[in-house]
């Protein structure tokens, strides 16, 4: 386990804090179609682990885009353009899907053209979706790193505004804020989280978050150590694009091997290098890293459906974490998940349509 500082919130922690929360739901109420979502208790699964509570905090149904990245881009979008204005601004993405949906809809609200930015990887029908909402697309390289590239070239060329969800190796050094507003967005999210938990038996005491390049992963660290202290945090990504583990291991953000372990159908999490800011944040503050199969997501879908919970197999990869920690006696010692844990959970997607 990592040993995280004691004492309040620092550096670039500080961003994802409480305050942030009021203004980002004005917002995002103000343009979007907000609502809270729900958080679901799974009794099915506490039985089978011997735990005292799991509750998921499901993000099927956000804002009508079937994701928690609906908070971000989106959020991202609109504080951009009251800053600057709508005219001639052209927002642009590169995207896994989600993220391209939120700024899309974002930009759609707005009143401004939107473009992102796909790899070849990319399913149709979340192109077909992207185009649905006014949104530009176009297509290249053979995963999101390779469709970040791309971006980056053409928004130079044309002048778009880029609204980004990473900040990557090759741009430690630049202006980080559209990044640092999508994940203000998702402080929405761990507030809800935090207010019906504390209204359903009290604070978690273990939470699991899956992630990508982190972004979420950091804002949920920051918040809910800024709001509860101690709780054990865990980051879950597959094992296959583990890029924040094998950097925590480093000690440092870098890259890892292309398809180290083989391709994963965990497509929402298939990120080769961590989000710089993402990292910064969750080295202090996350107490491990764990890396899950592909078959254990799909394990943690049916595990969740027991409870009457949809999610895709990234949705439910931090399920599949907590299952494959409990299922090991010394990772389960190791993390103190006993008869009385309580554990969070984040449900960040719906099952992807066919």
């Amino acid at each position: 386990m990592n040993r995280r500082p004691d004492g309040p919130l620092t550096g670039d922690a500080l961003a994802f804090g409480a305050q942030h929360v009021v203004p980002a739901r004005a917002l995002l109420s103000e343009f979007m179609n907000y609502a809270p979502t729900p958080l679901r208790h799974l009794p099915w699964m506490e039985r089978e682990l011997g735990v005292g509570a799991v509750l998921l905090k499901d993000e099927a149904g956000r804002m009508g885009m079937g994701s928690f990245k609906a908070l971000g881009g989106a959020h991202s979008v609109l504080c951009h353009v009251r800053r600057h204005g709508s005219a001639s601004t052209t927002v642009a993405c590169a995207s896994a899907g989600n993220h391209g949906l939120s700024v899309a809809a974002g930009a759609r609200a707005a009143g401004v053209r939107s473009v992102v930015c796909l790899s070849e990887a990319v399913p149709q029908s979340f192109e077909a979706r992207l185009r649905a909402l006014g949104a530009e697309t176009l297509r290249g390289g053979r995963d999101y790193e390779a469709s970040l590239r791309l971006l980056e070239a053409r928004a130079k060329e044309r002048g778009w505004t880029i609204i980004s969800d990473t900040v990557p190796l090759h741009a430690a050094g630049q202006d980080a804020t559209p990044v640092r507003e999508v994940m203000q967005g998702y402080t929405v999210l761990c507030d809800e989280a935090a207010t019906d938990c504390e209204g359903q038996g009290g604070p978690p005491t273990h939470v699991f978050v899956q992630a990508g390049v982190g972004g979420l992963a950091a804002v949920c660290a920051s918040y809910f150590r800024e709001r509860w202290g101690d709780v054990v945090f865990v980051v879950v990504e597959p094992m296959s694009a583990a890029c924040l583990l094998e950097s925590a291991r480093r000690g440092a953000p870098g890259h890892i091997a292309d398809h180290a372990a083989g391709a994963t159908i965990l497509g929402r999490l298939d990120c080769r290098e961590p989000s710089v800011l993402a990292f910064r944040v969750l080295s202090p503050l996350a107490d491990a890293f764990a890396a899950i199969t592909d078959a254990a997501a799909e394990e943690a879908v049916r595990a969740v459906a027991r409870d009457g919970v949809a999610q895709s197999p990234c949705g439910a990869a931090g399920a599949a974490g907590l299952l494959a920690a409990c299922h090991d006696a010394g990772t389960r010692s190791v993390l103190g998940i006993g008869p009385r844990a309580r554990i969070l959970l984040i449900g960040t997607e719906a099952p992807v349509p066919s």
